[in-house]
């Protein structure tokens, strides 16, 4: 397993939230400027049940819920087609990675195994050899 990592350049979402605010603000404006046309465009019962509130309620009303959809249909858009946190993680890499990492526990275990061995064998061979001079 690797410490190596590979550079990806990340882009920053420092300023998502003021750019937000900015469409909403946009959105805000175009609504209020688009909401006496689309007054005009309504029913006639509903026309005369919003210009009788009284001074401009019936303009702001038709405007924030103008505002309302337009911030829906941006908000989808922008779910949509904001970039996706990358998880590249799969069951098989994971299974792959850790049938690798048995593989080099067992190799390793294998090697200390014989290197044990072959110090048992050296003291051995060392101490038959120390016995006939003792003798």
């Amino acid at each position: 397993m690797s410490q190596v990592r590979m550079y990806e350049k990340r882009q920053s979402r420092v300023l998502w939230p003021v750019m937000g605010f900015i469409l909403a603000v946009a959105l805000g404006v175009i609504s209020w400027v688009v909401g006496p046309s689309v007054m005009a465009i309504l029913p006639l019962e509903l026309q005369g049940l919003l210009r009788r509130l009284p001074g401009l309620q019936g303009e702001v009303y038709v405007s924030l819920f103008l505002f309302l959809i337009l911030l829906s249909i941006g908000v989808i858009f922008v779910a949509l087609f904001a970039p996706k946190k990358a998880i590249n993680i799969k069951d098989s890499d994971m299974m792959k990675q850790r049938q690798d990492m048995l593989k080099y526990k067992a190799g390793k275990e294998r090697s200390q195994r014989r290197i044990a061995q072959e110090n048992r064998k050296a003291l051995r061979e060392e101490d038959a050899k120390r016995r006939p001079r003792e003798r």
